[in-house]
């Protein structure tokens, strides 16, 4: 039946396979393990032995804590004046899946100009800074939950839609299946940004 309704349509169209039976599949979701019930090793090259990695409780890194970069400018004036911007032309993304969820991390490099690197913050928040301000920047996503998380030190803020990809890629008959596009999806967008976001000579990342 399938292949009397490809031979039917427009000419030119034609499969990339012969119809074939149905396989199985796996589908996997993401979740959460305490930290206590991960032993973590490594094997080292020079002989093969085995060696735990210490453990820290509630999965902080070792060593002294790093006190949290302050926003670029804090305390500079800017600008209320907002104009429309193409999201790539300042923002960097890059996405992927995890599970049936989509992933997508936003930041901006640093200028080293403090009024443009604070309405790069701005803007930030702006384009993706809660959950409401993700879906008015991508509709697509408005059905799904979505977790925020800041990354201040890093000077970006990480989204993830629980849902988007329904039950993973292997489940998927999306064109995007594992949302590797979303980020450019994303940067492809025209939003009222902060004027100055683009900086004296419109730097982009």
């Amino acid at each position: 039946h399938a292949v009397r309704r490809a031979l039917g349509t427009y000419p030119g169209m034609f499969p990339t396979a012969p119809p074939a039976e149905g396989t199985p599949y796996g589908v996997y979701w993401p979740t959460t393990v305490a930290g206590e019930q991960v032993t973590q090793v490594v094997t080292l090259d020079v002989d093969g032995e085995r060696a735990e990695i210490a453990r820290v409780p509630g999965g902080r890194s070792l060593g002294e804590a790093v006190a949290p970069i302050p926003p670029a400018g804090a305390g500079t004036p800017i600008s209320d004046d907002l104009a429309p911007t193409v999201v790539g032309e300042v923002y960097g993304a890059r996405s992927g899946d995890k599970g049936g969820a989509a992933n997508v991390g936003v930041w901006f490099p640093a200028t080293g100009d403090a009024s443009v690197d604070s309405a790069r913050d701005r803007g930030l928040d702006l384009l993706v800074g809660t959950p409401d301000a993700v879906r008015r920047l991508l509709p697509e996503a408005a059905p799904y939950e979505i977790d925020v998380h800041p990354l201040p030190n890093l000077r970006a803020v990480n989204v993830v839609i629980h849902g988007f990809l329904g039950r993973g890629v292997a489940d998927s008959t999306s064109l995007d299946p594992q949302a590797k596009g979303l980020g450019e999806l994303l940067r492809a967008r025209i939003a009222e940004l902060p004027v100055a976001v683009r900086g004296s000579h419109g730097e982009s990342p």
